[in-house]
């Protein structure tokens, strides 16, 4: 993205903060020339043109749409949030169908309990104490996914062999995760301290931090590429002044 865009489009949110709506839709008109791509400023636009009850705000909406699916980053982007909704209904699809297995067997649980209750100790009432011995546990353990797991080990011998595999089919790709999560956390940029990427994300909440700007001016002679970094965190001040300077 041109740096003067970026520069353009932090030009058009002071003037929206300000109440300046008129001046900040013609910093994103500018802003929009000097990147088409650029879906922020689409966005934005569309909706200052909406407080405006102008009809534009249509025709500005499906371009912001149009460049976000026409970015590749944003595409990523996209495709990741894809992906975490689908493991996120396949999680709750896997809690919801193992929960339903294990409580469609639990009163044979509860039987074979009962019966040994029963001829063992000759007890009063063995069925309803036979639930309450099985459910206690769940009043002890320390989470949701705990129980839900127990739950399933104390039935899992009542269940048909085509639904233990359906079971274990829904929950292998979670406990896959479990397991090489800290090996997979070793790719993300974001645990690494020292790259520019963990920096810039850093940077977003201690603006003007000059620690932090030597830290990416470090960065950057070491990371080509990265030159615009230093920009996001130079303070509030240094990003008005620019501001200042495009608006003249």
């Amino acid at each position: 993205m041109p740096l003067a865009a970026q520069l353009t489009y932090n030009a058009a949110i002071y003037e929206i903060g300000e109440g300046d709506f008129d001046r900040a839709a013609s910093y994103l008109e500018k802003a929009i020339l000097l990147d088409p791509g650029f879906p922020d400023a689409y966005f934005t636009l569309s909706k200052i043109k909406f407080r405006q009850y102008d009809p534009d705000a249509l025709f500005y909406s499906v371009q912001g749409v149009r460049a976000v699916l026409g970015r590749f980053s944003t595409q990523s982007l996209l495709a990741v949030n894809s992906l975490l909704i689908a493991a996120l209904l396949l999680l709750m699809l896997a809690t919801i169908t193992s929960i339903s297995f294990a409580v469609r067997y639990l009163p044979f649980l509860a039987h074979k309990v009962a019966e040994f209750l029963s001829n063992r100790f000759n007890a009063a009432l063995p069925r309803a104490t036979a639930f309450l011995l099985i459910l206690m546990p769940f009043a002890l353990l320390p989470g949701f996914v705990a129980g839900v797991c127990l739950l399933i080990a104390m039935t899992w011998y009542f269940m048909h062999r085509r639904e233990k595999f359906i079971v274990m089919a829904m929950i292998a790709p979670f406990v896959l995760l479990g397991l090489f999560s800290p090996k997979i956390k070793q790719f993300n940029p974001l645990a690494d301290p020292a790259s520019f990427t963990h920096l810039a994300s850093k940077a977003m909440y201690y603006a003007g931090d000059t620690s932090l700007i030597k830290a990416i001016e470090k960065t950057h002679a070491l990371e080509p590429g990265t030159s615009h970094g230093r920009v996001q965190v130079l303070g509030q001040k240094q990003d008005e002044e620019l501001i200042n300077t495009i608006g003249r």
